[in-house]
């Protein structure tokens, strides 16, 4: 708390400076299937709302977002869309994410048939779009001008996601046989992947 007398309000030694980094957030969404590139959608978040304690909260992206943008939309499609294309039922493996697990999103996926492949907590080792996901980052990254604006930076990451091919796709989907063996192996511990 700073206190003043009068006169002294725009003195330095009674100013509180406060910090807004003032930076945007880009959230996307996408999905892969061994020799298939699904859709990237730039996810829409949460409007921040102030507190009565004058704290900020939200911004970020919740499950019911997820419902609506995610699961109704792209990845109903994109099963569907597989499904006829290779003749068989589709599982799909997510992270741990919050969104993924509430009541609501299990709700959503058993009333459109989603069926999930059971996943450890925090393992990357078993969700081989993290390896390209880490390959879009680096793309954007190098890419000058990404991060000026919000529009920049999806611009860059639409651009990086279009350019992966099924090759770079199936690069990581065709190990998943190796990942899943040496996950027995170390008895769920890391791995070298």
């Amino acid at each position: 708390m700073v206190t003043q007398k009068p006169g002294e309000a725009y003195l330095l030694e009674c100013l509180a400076p406060t910090f807004q980094s003032g930076c945007e957030a880009l959230m996307v969404w996408g999905c892969i299937s061994h020799g298939y590139k699904g859709p990237l959608i730039q996810l829409e978040m949460a409007p921040w709302l102030q507190l009565h304690n004058g704290r900020w909260r939200g911004g970020g992206f919740n499950l019911e977002g997820y419902v609506m943008q995610v699961l109704n939309g792209p990845l109903k499609d994109f099963i569907a869309q597989m499904e006829k294309v290779k003749g068989h039922r589709m599982l799909v493996v997510e992270d741990g994410a919050l969104a993924h697990q509430g009541k609501l999103a299990k709700q959503a996926c058993e009333e459109l048939g989603i069926k999930h492949i059971a996943h450890p907590p925090s393992s990357p080792d078993l969700n081989p779009i993290e390896p390209l996901w880490m390959e879009l980052k680096q793309h954007v990254y190098s890419t000058p001008g990404a991060q000026r604006s919000l529009e920049h930076l999806w611009n860059a990451t639409e651009a990086a996601w279009k350019s992966f091919t099924a090759d770079d796709i199936n690069k990581y989907t065709q190990k998943m046989p190796s990942w899943v063996t040496a996950l027995v192996k170390s008895k769920g511990l890391p791995t070298k992947f």
